[in-house]
C-alpha cells in the first residue's frame, strides 16, 4: 500500500515536472517558427514531443515503487538484535528486567534512553554499551571473559534498539 502512494506520488511529481519540461518545449518551438504555416508544420512535433516526455514520466514511478515495496520493513528486528534478546535474557535481566537496574534503583542508572544518554561516557551508542559489558562498571561485572565479542555486540544493538525505540517492557 504504502508502495503504491509513493509510487503514485513520484508519478505526479514527474508529470508536474515532464509538463513543465514539454511546455517550454513547445513554447520553443513556437518561437523558432516565423510564419503561421511554420508554426503549424511544427505542432504535431512539439505535441508527440510533450507526450513522450509526459509518458516517459510514467515509466520511473512503478520501478520506484516496485524497489520500494521489495525492502523489508524498518521496524523488523535484526538477526543481531534477536540474538541479543536471548543474551540479555539469558545473561542481563536477572539485574536489568524491562530496563531497569534492580541492583542499584536509586541511582535511576537504568537502560532507559534518558538514563544511557546521561551516563555512558560515549553517549547512546552501542561502543558505549560494548565497553561498559565487557568491561563492567561500579557494581556491574565485566562479562568480557564470558560471552564472544559477537555476543556482546548483539546485547548492545539490542538494549540500543530497546532503549531508542522505547520498548523496555515493565512489570
Amino acid at each position: 500500500m504504502k508502495a503504491t502512494i509513493v509510487g503514485t506520488i513520484v508519478g505526479l511529481v514527474l508529470l508536474a515536472s515532464a509538463s513543465t519540461n514539454a511546455y517550454t518545449f513547445t513554447k520553443a518551438f513556437a518561437k523558432a517558427a516565423p510564419t503561421k504555416k511554420q508554426k503549424n508544420d511544427n505542432c504535431p512535433a512539439a505535441i508527440t514531443a510533450s507526450l513522450c516526455v509526459i509518458l516517459s514520466s510514467f515509466a520511473a514511478a512503478p520501478s520506484f515503487a516496485a524497489t520500494v515495496a521489495d525492502s523489508p520493513p524498518p521496524s523488523s528486528p535484526s538477526s543481531d538484535i534477536l540474538a541479543g534478546s536471548k543474551i540479555f535474557t539469558s545473561n542481563c535481566a536477572s539485574c536489568h528486567a524491562g530496563g531497569q537496574n534492580i541492583i542499584m534503583p536509586a541511582r535511576k542508572k537504568t537502560l532507559k534512553k534518558e538514563a544511557l544518554s546521561q551516563y555512558l561516557s560515549g553517549g547512546m551508542a552501542e561502543g558505549s554499551v560494548i565497553h561498559i559489558v565487557t568491561n563492567g562498571k561500579s557494581a556491574m561485572p565485566a562479562f568480557g571473559g564470558r560471552l564472544s565479542d559477537e555476543d556482546i555486540a548483539s546485547v548492545a544493538s539490542y538494549v540500543i534498539d530497546q532503549a531508542t525505540f522505547d520498548k523496555w517492557e515493565t512489570k
